[in-house]
């Protein structure tokens, strides 16, 4: 028995895709009579919506209004995918700092995943574990991002090893400054856009949704969009958003790399074709050309 809050976690996953395992009881305060229904009345009146509907009406919290993504959006797009379309992997390493998880995500055409995520103090073990996932994937290094912060060193010592990974910085400026705070409120926003649209499709991974849908957009002086702070997260009680981080990376660099494939092949066919009605009008050109894809 527990109170409803954000909808994520093992309990609201009970309570509703594993509803059918267990019998669910629903209870607002109103049918509690040992609620005083002024109570209920006042703090109507002095809580968010949000707070107040999960205190006394036993409701799920999708979303709070605040966050960069939302989580009713990220519910709605986890319930009803878009058709999966291939095209050209793209990955993106989160490196760990102290405690956290070091993430490979992997975005392959419009499908998502979430390769592997560990946690280790040895940065050199975390590389050559890198390395190996890159050579399983058959990933070249023009397909690989990270993020240049705590894996600079990590990056150069890949780099040693013949993988030159596209080197990002989260602070640096974003493509559009004046919404945007920097290139991460950017990264994040954009994707949550992607999420809105049901553009892309990502795991059923709690964690990764509770990641995902935690991170605060606040603005700055200059009215632009940004991301609530790694050390504010820390200070509400929020882990590093490190599955959210790489997952995100890896969308926006498969957006940057896309190639509508079925539609290169069919233009490829195309001029296949008329090469051949060509060869049979004029006797030139070269008719037995296969195109290999």
């Amino acid at each position: 028995m527990s109170s409803t809050g954000a909808a994520f976690g093992e309990f609201y996953r009970i309570c509703t895709a594993k509803s059918n395992l267990w019998k669910v009881f629903s209870i607002p305060s109103s049918l509690c009579p040992h609620v005083d229904p002024a109570t209920i009345e006042g703090d109507r009146e002095n809580l968010k919506d949000g707070v107040f509907r999960i205190k006394h009406g036993a409701e799920w919290l999708y979303d709070e209004g605040d966050s960069m993504i939302s989580l009713e959006h990220v519910r709605a797009l986890i319930d009803n995918p878009p058709e999966n379309v291939p095209g050209r992997p793209a990955a993106f390493c989160d490196f760990a700092g102290a405690g956290d998880e070091s993430v490979l995500a992997l975005c392959d055409g419009n499908r998502t995943e979430i390769v592997d995520a560990w946690r280790s103090k040895d940065t050199m073990h975390s590389v050559g574990k890198f390395l190996n996932l890159f050579r399983k994937l058959n990933l070249q290094s023009y397909q690989v991002g990270g993020d240049e912060g705590y894996g600079h060193q990590l990056m150069d010592r890949m780099q040693e090893e013949g993988f030159y990974l596209q080197r990002f910085n989260n602070g640096s400026p974003a493509k559009r400054n004046d919404i945007y705070a920097n290139l991460s409120a950017e990264w994040w926003s954009t994707v949550g856009q992607l999420i809105e649209r049901r553009q892309i499709i990502i795991p059923n991974d709690e964690k990764l949704i509770a990641q995902l849908t935690s991170r605060r957009k606040l603005y700055d002086s200059k009215g632009r969009e940004r991301l609530e702070s790694k050390a504010d997260l820390r200070a509400r009680g929020v882990e590093s958003p490190d599955r959210a981080d790489a997952l995100i990376g890896a969308i926006v660099l498969g957006q940057e790399a896309k190639i509508d494939w079925r539609q290169e092949l069919e233009d490829w066919k195309r001029i296949k074709h008329q090469m051949q009605l060509d060869y049979l009008r004029t006797g030139r050109g070269r008719p037995h050309i296969e195109w290999r894809w």
